[in-house]
């Protein structure tokens, strides 16, 4: 029986090691995964390799990918710590669940695990009965959920939305750490892979990180570099039936040629071709500048609020003034709510950041969002108690003269003129630097939460709607801006209008600046620019 229980396990050793060195093989026996041409290449490259990289257009299973790699470092080699990262904890979990949808189908993967999966708001978790583990965690705001957690195995969704701070700072010396020091000198090689980096991510624009990060590693395999891997796949690297045809024409049809290079071909663009390219939109977006999601002392609120027309969203934007600069503090968009509900959630936000005044489209539903600010009604404050909330009454609304309540509502509406300006003015603004947006944060970690990433995400929302906007010339000499195919642009609408309120403040405060100088005795000099 001992010598039965012997052949046995050096017959089961045999076939781990079999596994071991054929990934591929591993992926349909182990996880019941049948790997197509491209996604075989991607396995076996990646397999034994420190840096990887890449670059798949979509629906070349990119998630997926991501996923199996994981699943099978875990399973194959005992102590494996494999880390999960993205631009967003929910990038993250996308991988993670995966995993799981994978997991509902393999019953050597369930018997692998010494407990089900966990889902913590710090973190998802899977453990295995060979010690190893595999973690789908948040950056944090500067990388330090990271820092001090041993990995062999880092794999970075979307690495174009990942900062490069972060990922030259935290992820790679984090990735450097040995995962046995005293193997070599024993000769205790058994389990000899090495720790890596998987670099995951659609194609972006050429300024960004990832293409110099593409560049330097394309010479690095041409030289034949064995810790270099790179992939690039689009959907006409795949066989026939495995990508969506009914996809690929949509983007084709109703996106803009940037972006169906990038999320498709997998290309890199040198920038968007819009009216806000997105290379401006870059240089505005500053490191260590995180969503406002408190009031600061001495900075004022203001909302902009596009409301629903029929098949669009109602979406708000608040941009925060500050003494020298404005940036983008918040965005939200919704969709099918009602009137009712639309008032209730400017009154949420403004019990958030009391705002200084609210630009409100006059269209498209507009003066009806108007009637039901200018009556007394309840709102939830953040406390979750109901309390009355006094009207709110538009500047100069003779209709509404002598009414009490709160006048701080402007009525925007939306003509070819005031839609130039109000563009124009936004596009100043932003090769100005006096309009910034939040980025991945790197600083104040106190600061960086769900809700913040949230507002980043909604935000980062907001930048892709405005690279999409495009201009043609009308027969009255203005320009017409709008989205191309059915791309929406609500969010962008709403942040024409929250930047137009802003330069009322902004103006508002010159005008001030100058009254007190004209009141300074002769000879006196103007005071220096505020970077307003």
């Amino acid at each position: 029986m001992v010598v039965k229980d012997k052949k046995q396990d050096a017959l089961l050793k045999e076939y781990i090691e079999f596994l071991r060195e054929h990934p591929v093989e591993a992926a349909y026996k182990l996880l019941g995964v049948k790997l197509v041409p491209h996604q075989r290449i991607m396995v076996k490259e990646a397999w034994d390799t420190k840096f990887v990289c890449w670059i798949l257009g979509r629906g070349m299973g990119k998630t997926y990918m991501l996923a199996v790699m994981g699943i099978l470092r875990a399973m194959l080699f005992p102590e494996e710590k494999v880390v999960i990262v993205g631009p967003s904890f929910r990038q993250s979990q996308l991988i993670f669940a995966e995993m799981e949808k994978i997991l509902r189908h393999s019953a050597f993967f369930q018997q692998s695990l010494s407990k089900p999966p966990l889902h913590h708001a710090n973190g998802f978790s899977m453990y295995f009965n060979n010690d190893s583990w595999v973690k789908a965690i948040p950056l944090g705001a500067d990388g330090s959920t990271l820092r001090g957690l041993r990995a062999t195995l880092i794999l970075v969704d979307e690495t174009a939305k990942v900062s490069d701070t972060i990922i030259n700072s935290v992820i790679l010396p984090f990735a450097a750490t040995v995962r046995n020091p005293t193997a070599k000198y024993f000769g205790d090689l058994e389990d000899d892979m090495e720790n890596s980096v998987i670099f995951a991510s659609s194609a972006y624009y050429q300024f960004n990180h990832l293409y110099a990060k593409f560049l330097s590693w394309r010479e690095l395999v041409l030289e034949g570099d064995p810790d270099y891997s790179l992939q690039r796949y689009n959907y006409l690297d795949a066989p026939e039936g495995f990508a969506d045809m009914k996809m690929v024409e949509y983007y084709r049809k109703n996106f803009t040629e940037e972006q169906f290079d990038m999320e498709i071909l997998a290309k890199f663009p040198t920038d968007s071709k819009g009216f806000y390219p997105s290379s401006l939109l870059h240089s505005c977006t500053e490191k260590g500048i995180v969503p406002v999601l408190t009031p600061r002392e001495g900075c004022l609120y203001v909302l902009g609020v596009d409301p629903a027309r029929q098949d669009d969203r109602f979406a708000m934007t608040v941009v925060e003034v500050g003494p020298h600069e404005m940036q983008v503090a918040n965005c939200c968009a919704y969709e099918n709510i009602s009137f009712p509900e639309m008032v209730n959630r400017i009154d949420e936000l403004d019990n958030i950041y009391d705002f200084t005044n609210i630009n409100l489209d006059a269209g498209g539903g507009g003066l009806a969002i108007r009637d039901l600010l200018r009556t007394e009604r309840l709102s939830r404050g953040q406390d979750g108690k109901l309390r009355k909330k006094m009207p709110y009454l538009v500047v100069d609304d003779k209709d509404t003269e002598g009414w009490n309540g709160r006048r701080h509502i402007h009525l925007v509406a939306f003509g070819s003129p005031s839609v130039n300006e109000m563009n124009f003015s936004l596009k100043k603004n932003f090769e100005d630097k006096l309009l910034k947006f939040p980025s991945q944060p790197t600083l104040k970690p106190k600061e960086y939460n769900e809700a913040a990433e949230v507002a980043l995400t909604e935000i980062s929302a907001l930048r892709n709607e405005l690279e999409t906007i495009q201009t043609d010339p009308t027969q009255h000499g203005y320009l017409k801006f709008y989205a191309p195919g059915t791309l929406k642009k609500d969010r962008y609408s709403s942040l024409l209008l929250a930047n137009f309120g802003a330069n009322v403040i902004v103006g508002e405060r010159l005008e001030s600046e100058y009254a007190k100088v004209s009141e300074l005795p002769s000879g006196f000099w103007l005071p220096e620019s505020r970077g307003i």
